[in-house]
């Protein structure tokens, strides 16, 4: 290769790199970025097939986007790869290359890319400030072309652009959620002090809890000093649609709140002891979560929330 053509080869990619900075950090929605970012590697490194995957907290590595050649969207369970190549750079944060991966020492003997017919792979690590948010993965099959060098270096700096774009989209997604929570409890806090009317001032707390917390349905129950347990003070959501509230059992979950004076929560609501797995089963609920009234140290009340979707932590 002559220096002339070298210094367009540079000239050129300098230009890619710049474009792709504009295109991945023109938006700050973390679906939206990660699908360009998917989108311009494909282009990029002309694989035929990738991924991005990106940790979460209590869940690891979490596949989230993938592409074919065509620009195609491949599902999880539809896109097959060795673990083991993922992991390792994600632990290391080390870009891996393997030209052909059925001759590597390091991965011919992995059944998974055998199986696979996988060939040529690349994967970096989306790095920022020295941490590692998630890696980006692209390969080829054995009747596709090899990477090289080029193509590694490529795509370790388009995911140095990448990595910044993930992390601003992540880091605006959560000062929303903050902005979100802080009005949730500004609206409760009206609700306490707007309404002398308790029915009302309950209702309303209810709704702004259950949307805080994303839940399904939200109860309020009351501390009931007469009979030294607890009673329906409102209930938001699917329950109060159907006009019947989950009675608190005295060995259930209002009393392990009672008990600890703190949150508890359930993940598995069908087969865990505190909840009645019949209701569980009857209202659709997968998850639940209960938490204390307090004031100055003496329980007002309990207020479970429940969920009929996994929570996010069960979902991998």
């Amino acid at each position: 290769m002559t220096a002339a053509n070298s210094s367009q080869l540079s000239s050129d990619r300098l230009a890619l790199l710049y474009r792709l900075s504009h295109t991945f950090n023109s938006s700050l929605d973390l679906d939206e970025v990660l699908n360009r970012v998917m989108d311009e590697v494909i282009a990029a490194t002309r694989a035929e097939r990738g991924f991005v995957m990106l940790r979460e907290a209590d869940e690891g590595l979490v596949f989230r986007v993938a592409r074919g050649l065509d620009q195609s969207t491949i599902d999880e369970p539809e896109f097959q790869v060795s673990r083991s190549v993922v992991e390792r750079v994600a632990q290391e944060g080390k870009p891996l290359l393997t030209g052909n991966a059925q001759l590597d020492d390091s991965f011919g003997t992995s059944t998974s890319i055998m199986m696979l017919g996988l060939r040529s792979i690349l994967c970096v690590p989306l790095r920022v400030k020295g941490e590692v948010l998630g890696i980006i993965y692209v390969d080829n099959r054995l009747q596709a072309g090899m990477f090289g060098p080029d193509d590694l270096d490529l795509l370790a700096a388009i995911a140095s652009s990448a990595a910044i774009a993930i992390e601003n989209a992540r880091l605006y997604a959560a000062a929303q959620q903050r902005t979100e929570a802080l009005g949730a409890l500004q609206r409760i806090g009206l609700q306490l002090t707007s309404s002398l009317d308790l029915s009302t001032a309950l209702d309303g707390i209810a709704e702004a809890a259950r949307r805080l917390v994303g839940a399904t349905d939200c109860i309020i129950y009351l501390y009931d000093e007469a009979s030294h347990w607890f009673v329906s003070g409102t209930a938001q959501g699917a329950w109060a649609e159907k006009g019947q509230v989950i009675l608190p059992r005295p060995e259930g979950l209002t009393a392990a709140v009672t008990r600890e004076r703190g949150p508890v929560v359930i993940d598995d609501a069908v087969n865990h002891p505190l909840f009645a797995s019949g209701e569980a089963k009857q209202w659709g609920i997968k998850a639940v979560a209960a938490f204390p009234l307090l004031a100055a140290g003496q329980l007002l009340g309990v207020v479970p929330v429940s969920y009929t979707h996994l929570r996010a932590h069960e979902t991998t």
